[in-house]
């Protein structure tokens, strides 16, 4: 079922007068309680929240979904059904058919624990005490054993207690880990031990956020008990919008390992962590440093006490990056640039302050003068933007460099003529009505990206097509790729040898080729924000390399407030600032306005004019319809802005078997503007580069 029916239900009905018309509820202390929905008390012990409820006597709490099921004594499918049929909301039977088989998922699950509790053993025991757990925390985390493989079991529950997986960890052979999840289970979107951290973390106590299950026991071995864990280095957009939602207040403070082996890479990821931990709760997340590579470690080599210890004395994230930063750099230089680039992302005057007495140390320079030069007179940042003349030809070489191996490039000459200077953070829109083919336009261009520059990082935001649908499609768009023509094929073709894959070897090299073919490819299918694109870019680079170019389909999708223009506005302005950052190309797609009537019609400049700051935001700027229709093969494209280049137009064909789209030679501009060329006229003279003579700017 989709989660959004599960929301949806949930947003329609306030708990507390659900509960208040169905038994008595009393309010104590601002908070309203009822009796408890699964042990007698003469005293109401059961919390009531407008989306959840807590019920002391017992530990137990959860939504409205659970408290239907305690206080009416139905399964998940018949509280489903109550509690839509309360607020009015329509349900399909696939809805009550999903709600059966998460039952069922549960049921299965929770038996499976009971079975790993009871056959707890000596050498589950023995195993435990090796690493400096106790029975009272094994039995805190509900840790049992399965037999068969000689394995401790670590049950793992969502924020409102409800078992979600289960881990095994071996404790011989491989695989290490093997992990059972249940269909509800969303791993980016978790945080072990967060059902417990969350309710502990009040007045002011800190959540630690460490890398591993065992970490969090550790922990609690310390006496620590907002401990959770992100099941390795990277922290997710998702996990760090839970701890946002469900401990707002709660001091931040993250554990990393101190990892031995490759070093730089550990480094990069946690870094990144941080950068995702700010960007999403604060700017005032914390770090701990350990004198051992994890939580674990220093338990059995130090003791709880110097555990506590160690995580106690946690500091402003900045003075660990700084003091990355400066481990990485390899000249004095460097040290500079460096520390400038981690105080320019430092928000608190103070801690600015103490850095800069850090620095002044380490140089053995005057504080006032390692405050100027980092910051700029009256704290300003006038020295990092004033530059000689020196200084300007230098950059100017560097971008005349990137040119000569560009990391973007068109598969249609025409674009390549005419738009020849895209560098690291520009932009690129592109512009259509509906059934035009943008997709498809925009997939040949990350088919291209991905054949040209097999080292390059390429990531693609797909918010409107699901995953399959692209893999399917760009199977098709990467065979009129290769050499010999007889091995074109279509997306239906492509289906066929994927069902008969055991019969014929064919689906096994096309896959094979493919993989090779995009294996600097990724793709995101999640709905985002602005600060989730840029958080994922990050992520993305941390993990398989730096990002060349992003392309994002569509502009309109990205998550936002305000209208339509407003929205979109913004959504341009803030990808134009994420590409300056990230240093990735950035193309986008974006539908037109009803201006751009069926498709048919040529687009102009002014078309783009009606939605938000689309114009003022992109580096190049074009427009495609289709002048016969969507039946017909031509594709009709124009450059409607160009920053470095001249303006032009392009007829491209699509070949409706492979979806590629090559470009015709020679195409008159009658064809292209059927019935008037004033719009091009417009837009020629829009953005004139006062060449008389007309030339390329570039030209050689």
């Amino acid at each position: 079922m989709s989660s959004d029916v599960w929301s949806e239900i949930k947003s329609r009905i306030n708990l507390v007068e659900y509960a208040e018309k169905r038994m008595e509820v009393k309010k104590r202390g601002g908070v309203y309680f009822c009796k408890s929905p699964i042990n007698e008390d003469t005293d109401p012990s059961c919390a009531l929240y407008a989306d959840h409820f807590k019920d002391w006597s017992s530990g137990r709490y959860g939504d409205i979904f659970d408290f239907i099921q305690l206080t009416e004594g139905v399964d998940l499918a018949e509280a489903l059904s109550n509690a839509a049929d309360y607020c009015g909301f329509q349900l399909d039977e696939k809805h009550i058919e999903r709600a059966r088989q998460l039952q069922r998922e549960r049921t299965a699950i929770e038996k499976s624990q009971e079975r790993f509790i009871s056959a707890r053993c000596d050498t589950f025991w023995e195993w435990l005490a090796d690493r400096g757990i106790s029975r009272e925390t094994a039995d805190a985390f509900a840790l049992g054993w399965r037999s068969d493989v000689r394995a401790v079991s670590i049950p793992i529950f969502d924020r409102y207690g409800r078992l979600a997986s289960i881990s095994l960890r071996r404790i011989e052979g491989e695989p290490k880990y093997q992990h059972f999840n249940t269909s509800f289970f969303n791993r980016s979107r978790h945080l072990y031990n967060m059902h417990v951290a969350f309710d502990n973390a009040t007045d002011g106590t800190p959540i630690y956020i460490v890398e591993g299950q065992f970490d969090v026991m550790a922990l609690h071995e310390a006496g620590v008990r907002t401990g959770i864990a992100s099941y390795g280095e990277a922290i997710t957009a998702g996990q760090a919008s839970l701890i946002k939602e469900f401990a707002p207040s709660a001091t931040i403070v993250y554990v990393p390992d101190q990892d031995e082996n490759d070093v730089n890479a550990h480094k990069e990821k946690q870094r990144n962590a941080i950068g995702v931990l700010s960007s999403r709760i604060g700017g005032d997340v914390r770090v701990a440093t350990l004198s051992r590579p994890d939580a674990n470690d220093v338990l059995l080599a130090l003791g709880a006490e110097q555990l506590k210890s160690e995580i106690e004395q946690h500091r402003h994230n900045s003075y660990f990056l700084l003091e990355e930063a400066l481990r990485k750099a390899g000249t004095i230089e460097a040290e500079y640039e460096a520390a400038r680039s981690v105080i320019h992302g430092t928000g608190n005057a103070l801690i600015i302050d103490d850095l800069c007495s850090m620095l002044s140390e380490r140089w053995e320079k005057p504080k006032e003068v390692v405050r100027t030069y980092l910051l700029g007179p009256n704290n300003r940042e006038s020295l990092g933007l004033i530059k000689r003349i020196e200084h300007g030809i230098e950059a100017y070489e560097d971008f005349a460099d990137s040119l000569a191996h560009p990391v973007f490039r068109f598969p249609w000459p025409t674009f390549n003529d005419k738009i020849r200077a895209i560098a690291p953070g520009h932009v690129i829109g592109f512009i259509a009505r509906t059934s035009v083919g943008k997709t498809v336009w925009l997939l040949n261009l990350i088919e291209h990206c991905c054949n040209t520059n097999r080292d390059g990082h390429v990531m693609f935001f797909t918010f409107e097509q699901p995953e399959v649908e692209i893999i399917s499609r760009l199977l098709a768009i990467q065979s009129s790729a290769m050499i010999d023509p007889d091995k074109e094929i279509s997306t239906r073709e492509i289906e066929m040898l994927c069902r008969m894959r055991d019969r014929d070897n064919e689906w096994n090299w096309r896959k094979q080729e493919f993989m090779d073919h995009f294996k600097s490819l990724s793709i995101v299918e999640q709905s985002m924000t602005v600060d989730e694109i840029e958080a994922t870019i990050n992520e993305g680079s941390m993990t398989y390399g730096p990002v060349q170019v992003v392309f994002i389909d569509y502009l309109g999708l990205i998550e936002g407030r305000g209208d339509e223009y407003e929205h979109i506005s913004h959504v341009a302005k803030a990808l134009k600032n994420i590409a300056k950052r990230t240093g990735a190309v950035m193309v986008y797609l974006h539908q037109l306005s009803r201006k751009g009537e069926d498709g048919t019609k040529p687009v102009t400049l002014e078309m783009a004019r009606g939605s938000g700051v689309i114009e003022e935001s992109v580096d190049y700027l074009i427009g495609a319809w289709r002048p016969e229709g969507t039946d017909s093969p031509e594709f009709a494209a124009a450059i409607l802005k160009n920053r470095h280049g001249r303006l032009g137009d392009a007829l491209l064909y699509l070949n409706p078997r492979t979806l590629s789209l090559t470009e015709r030679e020679e195409v008159p501009v009658e064809v292209i503007y059927p019935e008037t060329t004033s719009g091009r006229e417009e837009v020629s003279e829009a953005f004139d580069w006062g060449n008389d003579n007309g030339e390329d700017p570039f030209s050689v």
